[in-house]
């Protein structure tokens, strides 16, 4: 698999809460019965000890998320499925809680809607439901970690799963829970995006092919124009007609990291250049021209909402988080940045290509979305927005514990 050099992660700022209890011991009463019903005199005063602080448990840190809608929400920390009912107020372990399966850590997770997810373990794949019911598990085909996990067919079947391992691309036949590589003829893939049990994307660092028969073929749809070969592949997509590939790396000297944001469209047959990093533009990509200039970023998280419109969060260095979001109306495209809480602590995201698994940017809907991260300290933490980016806000406190 083509990799990029990896660097350190970049800084978003937000505001994160630290909370401690302190608590009292209850004194001695005063006067107790004693035998032959006389009753004693006043006992001794006792003076009320003062507990030692009590510090509020650590957030757990998630690795990925799956928003089904604004009340129903599951992450995955470590070796447990956590799911929320309530816009993310409370968070109940689902699973492996009560389950003859231990799965171990958990890896991915893939979401159908609201009554059930797929989860990814070091050793196999699980539907679970939203009761903590586990009704498929599939032993994976080859040894690993599964990096990315699509479930673009719910239950019953017959449906299909898709896990990206390794570089591979492995389709589980939910009827029969049989694996098969469906990506030898295309040869290594860093990710992938799937609409249907049949047509989907696979890519790897400039290159693009699309499927509409399960993996069985491959077409090459798209080759970005950029120069070198250390690039990764990013895929999100809206629909079978709108993809969206963001190719990042290209590090230069100075570790400033280029991107550059492609938007496919008509099966994946036509591919305009959105936006990308014009620092590196010169020499990287001399011959990308985009419709929208772009400030110097390194590229975070990427996200399709709805039917045109894409996420993208990116970082600049030695200042502020900056964040843009892209969408279309009637044709024309339109870019919007914010900063989020300039005073605020610091609050860390992977790059393009780090450590989180996708998603770390999730939306439940149009104007509801949550990205993952970590503090300062390697604690969990989550932001949160209400209004399609204008205003994010931590929301670490709801994170179970």
């Amino acid at each position: 698999m083509m990799g990029i050099r990896q660097l350190g992660p970049p800084l978003l700022a937000v505001a994160l809460l630290a909370l401690s209890a302190c608590g009292r011991v209850a004194g001695t009463a005063a006067g107790s019965p004693r035998a032959g019903g006389k009753r004693a005199g006043p006992a001794a005063a006792v003076k009320p000890a003062r507990a030692p602080h009590a510090t509020r448990p650590a957030p757990v840190t998630p690795r990925a998320m799956y928003w089904a809608s604004p009340a129903t929400g599951y992450l995955i920390a470590q070796s447990t499925l956590y799911r929320t009912a309530n816009g993310g107020a409370a968070w109940d372990p689902l699973f492996p809680s009560g389950s003859a399966h231990a799965p171990g850590k958990i890896d991915a997770i893939a979401g159908v809607g609201a009554a059930h997810v797929w989860i990814a373990t070091a050793a196999s794949v699980l539907e679970v439901s939203s009761t903590g019911r586990v009704s498929h598990l599939a032993p994976l085909p080859a040894g690993g970690s599964v990096d990315q996990l699509a479930a673009p067919s719910p239950s019953p079947p017959p449906g299909r799963v898709y896990a990206l391992m390794a570089g591979s691309v492995y389709a589980l036949d939910i009827t029969t829970e049989h694996w098969a590589d469906v990506s030898t003829a295309i040869g290594p893939v860093q990710s992938m995006a799937w609409l249907s049990a049949r047509v989907g994307y696979a890519a790897a660092g400039s290159r693009v092919w699309r499927t509409e028969t399960g993996g069985q073929t491959w077409d090459e749809v798209f080759t970005a124009p950029v120069q070198g070969s250390h690039w990764a592949a990013h895929l999100a997509a809206n629909s079978a007609d709108s993809v969206w590939l963001l190719v990042s790396g290209g590090v230069d000297s100075a570790s400033q990291m280029g991107f550059v944001l492609w938007h496919g469209t008509a099966a994946g047959t036509k591919w305009t250049a959105v936006t990308d990093e014009a620092y590196l533009a010169p020499t990287a990509y001399p011959s990308v021209h985009p419709q929208l200039a772009s400030p110097i970023m390194d590229p975070g998280p990427l996200a399709a909402v709805g039917a045109h419109t894409v996420y993208l969060a990116g970082w600049q260095a030695n200042r502020d988080s900056h964040w843009v979001v892209l969408t279309n109306a009637g044709g024309s495209w339109h870019v919007s940045s914010f900063l989020i809480a300039p005073s605020a602590p610091q609050f860390f995201v992977s790059r393009a290509g780090g450590s989180f698994v996708s998603p770390a940017l999730s939306f439940a809907a149009s104007s509801l979305g949550h990205l993952l991260g970590q503090s300062a300290s390697g604690q969990g933490a989550l932001m949160k927005t209400a209004d399609g980016g204008s205003v994010w806000r931590s929301a670490t406190a709801q994170l179970p514990r």
